[in-house]
């Protein structure tokens, strides 16, 4: 109850309602156990269902009317934010299940928008590679979600927040599906493009997911890529990236990082890749990457095996860190909203996101305001005895190393350095509305964000709260 009302978002407003109903059954519960035995009484003083109702209502609506004033704001300016505070306004009008207030703003609202995304995707369609500046969520139809929301990292967190990075698209994924399979011993069969001889292969029942998954992968490294995509992937990359510099491959699947699904590990990434012909190369093995064993595993098991992929392939300049880390706005192990967690470790991501290395543990007291650093903390150094840094004897991939002694037991992070994580996280679980799981890492001394990912547990909350206990009606009772 003395929380409610310091709730920025609507998944805390509800969750700290859902908690303080489940308590109060948990509450009866235990008093008429203990009465079996004559050993309860009367149940301890706490707030009713309706006065709990009453205060998740009240927050919601002066969110809600916050809202509707940046929303204004953005309008007014034809700003970027419209589209998550259209999200955010509309979610709380489904949990109240009131009219929209003020219908005029969000008509125009949705027109500009609408007016915007249609602008971007008719202007990308028939495009092989877009940058950030040429895309957002709005894009993701065409580059998958990972890359849309790379570039809506760069909107809500700020500029140049995200390592130069570009995205093949799906328009270049599906013409390189139409060229001619490289492999001689499928064209008895009748297989004349790759797409084709990808579903022969499916369709095998003498392989199992393992074998597939090679065959898949042996079509692609056969199969030529189209000289003009080849040549214009090369141009993006001298554009944005140096031609030394090594960078990341990483799938950016339809059906991947989205609000509801989690798939990460499932396609392969290739880090330190170096030069423009390894990067053509590798741009085939990471397409290569959607019908990996984990993957054909996950599509027989939801029936689809046979629906085709669709997405792009993210580029990114590699980020040579010291320092790197793994954000979750909320604490879901302790189903804390109100609490910030950090895992982070010396050396670069791999090690931390794979689970090699050691890392220290922060957890931040989410009572500050907007622009302000936190306060209350609590920071866990553990000993860092290694390290996953760049394989300087192979000149390529990734190493564990021993950690100088005296950085063991260093904290990770300075203060200035948590106090900067925190702000650009808070600016876009703010922007997003919703819980953020987000990959970071610190090159020198500047901060660089690499990924944001939905923590899909709202959507359980808004949808138990309209399906099970809506505010209309007194809580425990099912509609």
């Amino acid at each position: 109850m003395q929380q409610i009302p310091m709730a920025r978002f609507l998944y805390e407003v509800l969750g700290l309602r859902l908690r303080a109903m489940h308590w109060r059954e948990a509450l009866a519960g235990a008093v008429g156990l203990l009465r079996q035995f004559g050993l309860g009484g009367d149940v301890p003083p706490c707030p009713e269902p309706s006065a709990v109702n009453d205060q998740a209502r009240q927050r919601l609506e002066k969110l809600r009317d916050e809202l509707l004033e940046q929303l204004a704001a953005d309008v007014s300016v034809q700003g970027t934010v419209s589209r998550h505070l259209q999200r955010r306004i509309g979610r709380i009008g489904t949990v109240l299940q009131v009219a929209v207030s003020r219908p005029e703003l969000i008509l125009e609202s949705q027109e500009l928008l609408a007016k915007r995304d249609s602008d971007t995707l008719k202007a990308s369609k028939s495009q092989w590679v877009l940058n950030a500046s040429q895309c957002g969520l709005e894009s993701h139809p065409l580059i998958g979600w990972k890359a849309a929301n790379l570039a809506e990292m760069d909107r809500l967190a700020g500029a140049e927040t995200v390592p130069p990075w570009f995205v093949v698209t799906n328009f270049a994924f599906n013409r390189m599906l139409e060229q001619p399979v490289g492999s001689a011993e499928y064209l008895a069969d009748g297989v004349r493009t790759l797409a084709e001889a990808i579903k022969f292969v499916l369709r095998r029942s003498d392989l199992d997911n393992k074998a597939k998954s090679a065959a898949i992968r042996q079509l692609w490294t056969e199969t030529a890529l189209p000289d003009d995509l080849g040549r214009t992937v090369a141009a993006a990359h001298a554009k944005l990236i140096a031609d030394d510099a090594f960078v990341a491959l990483r799938s950016s699947s339809c059906d991947e990082d989205t609000e509801t699904v989690m798939r990460a590990g499932e396609f392969e990434s290739f880090l330190f890749v170096q030069g423009v012909d390894s990067l053509l190369e590798h741009l085939r093995l990471t397409w290569s990457g959607l019908w990996t064993e984990r993957a054909l595993y996950s599509r027989d098991s939801a029936g689809t095996t046979l629906v085709w992929p669709a997405g792009g392939v993210v580029v990114q300049r590699m980020v040579s860190s010291r320092v790197s880390g793994v954000l979750q706005t909320v604490n879901v192990a302790r189903g804390d909203l109100r609490e910030l967690l950090i895992n982070v470790s010396l050396g670069l991501g791999e090690g931390i996101v794979s689970g090699l290395v050691a890392a220290d543990l922060v957890t931040v007291v989410k009572d500050f305001a907007p622009g302000e650093d936190p306060t209350h903390l609590n920071y866990l150094t553990n000993d860092k005895p290694e390290q996953m840094v760049f394989d300087r004897r192979r000149g390529w991939g990734t190493c564990l190393e021993e950690t100088l002694y005296h950085q063991r037991l260093r904290p990770a992070l300075e203060y200035f350095e948590l106090c900067e994580i925190v702000a650009r996280a808070s600016a876009l679980e703010n922007g997003y509305g919703y819980p953020l799981d987000i990959e970071f890492a610190i090159e020198e001394d500047r901060l660089w964000l690499l990924q944001a990912r939905p923590i899909a547990t709202f959507r359980a909350e808004l949808r138990k709260t309209v399906e099970q206990f809506p505010l209309s009606t007194e809580p425990g009772v099912p509609t």
